[in-house]
């Protein structure tokens, strides 16, 4: 495989927009095994924690894959490999990055939370939930109280500092306020059950299952934002076209 060489400056972006390039273009094909982050960094110019960092964008993105002997291309046909959508995934590590973090903090919160959590601050957060229920909330108020149950789930943790990270973090959800609006106004999403379900965990104090079902919730968030910004940027590549 040849690898072009790369100045030092360009870092991770352009470490991914090369990797993505090659297997876009067939260079490197879907199941190829991808050289080591220290043999790749070396072809590149670039350092190893580059590399991992860059993989960790493909392999969020769903175009690489880890398995047991290393990590290769994604053998399922994905939209990710359509040309027209290059510059929008590359254009969107933001919000992998994100929800990264979301499920770094926001599964340990809730893992403290299954140990610490009130009969009476669960039954405060059991009666946030229910405004989700179906035809319970206006979809203009969506946003308002999606924020306001995880805010109350990561104070059930009783931990001042983890808090206040978090309450930075949720700052930074503003950004993709719009993305996760437009999710529920289109019918893809209602938590409700998945609410229920952590909330249930917590209750039990199950707290390997409440952390588990945390990373599951933004797992798929994350994943259902994508695909509307793809069926967006098609559609309108299509009208362009037409």
């Amino acid at each position: 495989m040849k690898i072009p060489k790369l100045s030092k400056s360009t870092l991770v972006d352009r470490t991914v927009e090369v990797l993505f390039q090659q297997i876009l273009n067939g260079e490197i094909k879907p199941g190829d095994r991808l050289l080591g982050e220290v043999e790749m960094g070396k072809g590149l110019g670039v350092a190893r924690t580059t590399v991992r960092e860059a993989y960790s964008h493909l392999i969020g993105l769903g175009i690489i894959e880890r398995k047991d002997k290393g990590i290769y291309v994604a053998t399922e046909p994905s939209l990710m490999f359509d040309s027209r959508l290059s510059s929008f995934i590359l254009g969107n590590w933001e919000l992998h990055q994100f929800y990264e973090a979301r499920r770094v903090l926001e599964s340990e919160l809730v893992y403290l939370a299954a140990e610490r959590a009130t009969d009476e601050e669960i039954e405060e957060l059991i009666q946030i939930n229910e405004k989700f229920k179906e035809n319970g909330i206006k979809k203009d108020d969506y946003w308002h109280h999606d924020k306001m149950f995880h805010l109350a789930l990561a104070e059930l943790a009783d931990n001042d500092i983890l808090f206040s990270m978090y309450k930075i973090l949720m700052e930074l959800y503003k950004k993709f306020e719009e993305d996760v609006s437009k999710l529920n106004k289109s019918g893809i999403r209602n938590p409700y059950l998945t609410h229920k379900n952590i909330i249930n965990a917590i209750r039990n104090h199950d707290s390997d299952t409440a952390k588990e079902l945390v990373i599951e919730m933004l797992s798929s968030v994350e994943e259902d934002i994508v695909k509307q910004k793809v069926k967006e940027n098609l559609d309108l590549d299509n009208k362009v076209k037409n």
